[in-house]
This record gives C-alpha cells, structure tokens and sequence, in this order.
C-alpha cells in the first residue's frame, strides 16, 4: 500500500508536466482559431491594423448637355489631312497635305418651347494650308488681303465667311435638329467664285456639315453613366463630294483634372462606312473594309459641353465618276477641337482668382549705405 501510494504521487506530477506540455502545444492553435474567427467576422485580429476597405462604386452620373441663355463659347476646330493616290487624269501619282483651322462663337440666344435652344454661330478667322507635292499656299484671315496668292482661288471667299452667321436649332438632348440661314451664307461666300470653288464650297458649307460644326454635344449618353460604362455612336461626315459615316462606341473611362476643369473622360473606337448620297449623285463614294477611327474627349459636367476632343480616321476611299473615270486614294484625318474662351463655373475660388500680384518697390527707394564713421585728424 505504501508502494502503491508512492508511486501515485510519482505520477501525478508526471500527467501534470504532460498536461501543461499540451496545454502549450495547442495555444498556438488557439491563436489560429481566433485569428480565422476574427477573419471571418470581418475584424482584423488583436495587434494588427484593420483591413483597408473596398473602394466605393462611384454612382452613375449624367451628362446632360447646356445652353445658358446669353453665354459665348469660343471654339478653335482644326481638320488635318493627308492623302496620297493617283491622279485619274494623267495617272501620276499625288500627295496632298490640307489643314483648315475655324475659330466659331457659340451663343445662346434663347430657349424653344420645345426644351431645345436657339444658337447662333459666328466665324471668327479661318486659316487654311494647302500642300500639293513642293508647293504650299497659306491663307489667313487676320494677314493683309494683299498678301493673298494670286492662284489661291478659295482666298476670298474664305474672307466672305469670316463674320458669317447661322442659327443651330437643337433638341433639348442638345442634338442639332435644323440649320437656319444655310443658303444665306453659301450664297454670301460663293459670290464672283468660279464654278469649282462654288461646288467645294457648297459641299463644305452644306447644312449637313453645319450641323457637325457644333463638336461640344457630340457622342454624349442618353442614360446615367459610370466609369466603364459604353454606348453606341454614330456620326456623319462630309468628305470631298461624299460623306462618311462612323459607327463607334464610346467609353466613360474615369475622371481627370485638365486646365483647372474636373472633366469625364470619354474614349471612341469603331469602324468607317461610305453613306449613299441623297437621290442621284454624278460621284459614287466607297470605303474599303478595313477603316477604323479611334479618339477622345473631354466633357465638363459643370459647363455642360465637351471641352476638348481628338479623333483620327483612317480609310481608303474610292471615288467613281459618271464620266468613267475613278481615283482611289488613302486617307488620315485628324480633327481636333478645343475651347479657347469659356467659363469654368466648376473651379474653387483659389482656382479662379488671379494670382496675386508682387509687392512694387517704391520708385525712388535707393540701396542702403553705411553711415561714414569720422575721420581721424
């Protein structure tokens, strides 16, 4: 019995050293088991800084197109393209490189009943450039009529089309549904012009491509929109005596900040397509498959209107005559167009107060000098 005893109280200690090396084993899995707890509640475990949370969906957003009544909006639209084909007349090969640069005044003038607005359009100065092979011909409105080519047959029409006004009559989505005073202003420009001037002068001067003058509610959404968001877009263009049509998609890609405006940022990509003409037409205009077109724009929502806008096409082009004769020719086209003078109702205060300026020194204000000390006798 004593034996007995003694040996129980030997291994008593025993399970007791073995219970505390267990206990010891299993606190680190203790530990796991709360952290996976914590994890899974959504709390970060004790001693650790808490998990950052998920970024917040931005809400959709609408770009709703505006015309306060009374505000100007000065546009500089500038159209560059190159070409390069065969001459069907003596099957010579040409390049041809061609810039227009318009400067047009948007003013509101008043609202329809029917929720659109009445805008008046004004050109300001045209500048055009014209390179065929070597030569080149510059022509501005702001130079000296005296310094215009001789051979520079668009020199003074383009002068007729400076101070030159038509009305846009928009819908309230800010699209273009008529053109008022079309005929007065081609009338005005083509007069005393010989009849090639006057057909590439009515072909760009057309109500069709009046309409596309106004850049700054081109390709906006119909619905509430945000970041990743796209939508179809579909736009004519006049090009020579055809027209263009691209069928593109828009892309809302996010916000940025571009000259003191927080601005959307909408991106195009899509294809190019040779639209018939209207009725019988004495050119047939064809675009091969292959034509894409692809650009950006910047849309103010505090402003209501696209601030600034890139696009490039390229296409190849076919154009058949009623004579029997045909030109191809390769085509790229870069439109640019940006506000030069508007309001930017979206800045803070520090944004659009001017700088303050440096503090003037007085006109008469001499350096310092120290004073002479006497001198010794």
């Amino acid at each position: 019995m004593i034996a007995h005893t003694a040996i129980v109280r030997r291994v008593k200690p025993l399970r007791l050293c073995l219970l505390l090396v267990l206990c010891a084993a299993l606190l680190p899995l203790a530990a796991c088991k709360k952290k996976e707890d914590a994890a899974a509640a959504g709390a970060a475990p004790a001693g650790e800084p808490p998990a950052p949370e998920p970024p917040k969906e931005e809400p959709p957003v609408e770009f709703k197109a505006a015309w306060p009544v009374g505000q100007r909006l000065v546009q500089r639209v500038e159209t560059i393209t190159d070409s390069e084909g065969v001459n069907p007349l003596n099957q010579q090969p040409f390049k041809l490189a061609n810039s227009q640069a318009q400067e047009l005044a948007f003013t509101a003038l008043k609202a329809r009943e029917s929720g659109g607005h009445e805008i008046e359009i004004e050109t300001l100065a045209v500048t055009t450039t014209n390179r065929i092979g070597t030569n080149t011909t510059i022509f501005t409105s702001r130079s000296d009529p005296k310094q215009d080519a001789k051979n520079n047959f668009l020199a003074a029409p383009m002068r007729k089309l400076v101070g030159g006004k038509v009305k846009l009559l928009t819908t309230a989505d800010g699209k273009v549904e008529k053109v008022e005073g079309g005929p007065q202003l081609r009338s005005k420009v083509t007069a005393g012009a010989n009849m090639y001037v006057i057909a590439s002068l009515n072909n760009m001067l057309s109500d069709e491509a009046i309409k596309g003058w106004n850049t700054l509610h081109t390709g906006l959404p119909e619905q509430a929109v945000k970041p990743g968001d796209s939508w179809p877009f579909t736009r004519n263009q006049s090009y020579g005596p055809g027209t263009i049509t691209m069928d593109a998609t828009n892309t809302f890609k996010g916000w940025e900040q571009r000259d003191g405006r927080k601005v959307a940022l909408i991106e195009t990509t899509g294809i190019i397509v040779a639209k018939p003409p209207a009725g019988t037409s004495p050119v047939t205009v064809t675009v091969e498959d292959g034509a894409t077109t692809s650009g950006k724009a910047w849309f103010d929502p505090a402003l209501g209107c696209i601030v600034e806008s890139t696009a490039t096409s390229d296409f190849s082009i076919k154009m058949a005559f009623a004579s029997g004769q045909s030109t191809a020719s390769k085509a790229k086209l870069v439109a640019n167009a940006k506000l030069t003078d508007a309001p930017n109702p979206g800045a803070t205060a520090a944004e659009s107060a001017p700088p303050a300026p440096a503090a003037a020194k007085p006109a008469d204000a001499k350096p310092a000098t120290k004073p002479k000390t006497a001198e010794k006798p």
